[in-house]
């Protein structure tokens, strides 16, 4: 019974100490606007979530896509750089956007 009290103890201890301290709730608090509608906060975590775990599909559909494309207008005789600009525009909006910033 002792062993189990000062297991609870312990944990608690532990858990008090990882928290972060108060003031950095009443930061968040401050900082952050309430939304309006607790449901769309809800919402927007799912489609969050959602997105997170669909990126590595996305990724290889996209790159796949990019390839067919790639083939494509290099082969309409088009040059490496508008080739690689026109296959992009077929992209998921997010994969272009980064693909496109690239140097």
């Amino acid at each position: 019974m002792i062993a189990l009290l000062a297991a609870l103890c312990s944990a608690a201890a532990v858990w008090t100490f990882l928290t972060p301290p108060t003031a950095v709730h009443r930061l968040n608090r401050l900082l952050t606007h309430p939304p309006a509608n607790p449901f769309l906060l809800i919402k927007a975590r799912a489609i969050s979530i959602r997105d997170r775990r669909s990126l590595p599909h996305r990724w290889r559909t996209s790159i796949i896509e990019l390839c067919d494309a790639m083939a494509a207008e290099l082969t309409a005789g088009r040059t490496p750089d508008e080739a690689f600009t026109a296959a992009t525009a077929v992209l998921d909006p997010h994969i272009a956007a980064e693909l496109l910033s690239l140097p």
